[in-house]
């Protein structure tokens, strides 16, 4: 009896004790904090990625307008070597894709999202072309980044994979008459 009274004391001294509450309170509101603000780190980092990749895409493209780019006469390899020289260090050229065709008017081009394919070997079986066209032609310049993201526990940014999620940037133009 003596013993139980001294267990409900001891009980209740430790109910009432309110030492250990902020430390208590803070780890139940500090990690889902931390993991919110790591998640939006990861959101700002992503929409500067893809506004980076988007001037980007028009810089390539006022090549194509201006025609220095046809001039080099290069073939689809040369010229995402060429791009990826230049290509800001924020990214990396094993992941980026870059699709240009060339339209004779306005009306029937192609600026969709380019839908990107991987196989269980990681080729891309996607088709990407290099028409750079010719003087008075629309021409669409189209860049596919795959960019890593980490998984978070409220959820996933990738859109490819939960660990890739692919940014877009499109770029449309009519070339100039070039000599």
């Amino acid at each position: 009896m003596r013993r139980n009274r001294v267990v409900c004391k001891s009980l209740s001294l430790f109910a009432r004790s309110d030492e250990g509450a902020s430390a208590v309170e803070f780890a139940l509101v500090g990690i889902p904090f931390v993991a919110l603000l790591l998640f939006m780190i990861q959101v700002a980092i992503l929409y500067f990625a893809d506004a980076v990749l988007e001037n980007y895409a028009d810089d390539t493209a006022r090549g194509l307008m201006t025609g220095s780019t046809q001039k080099l006469a290069l073939n689809a390899t040369l010229f995402k070597t060429s791009v990826c020289t230049s290509l800001p260090s924020l990214f990396s050229c094993n992941r980026l894709w870059v699709d240009v065709a060339a339209y004779s008017d306005f009306n029937n081009l192609t600026t969709s999202t380019p839908t990107i394919t991987v196989d269980s070997s990681g080729n891309v079986g996607t088709a990407w072309g290099y028409a750079p066209g010719s003087q008075g032609n629309v021409v669409v310049v189209r860049m596919a980044y795959m960019w890593p993201v980490v998984g978070m526990p409220m959820g996933t940014l990738g859109n490819v994979s939960a660990t890739v999620h692919q940014l877009s940037a499109n770029s449309v133009l009519r070339t100039e008459a070039y000599q």
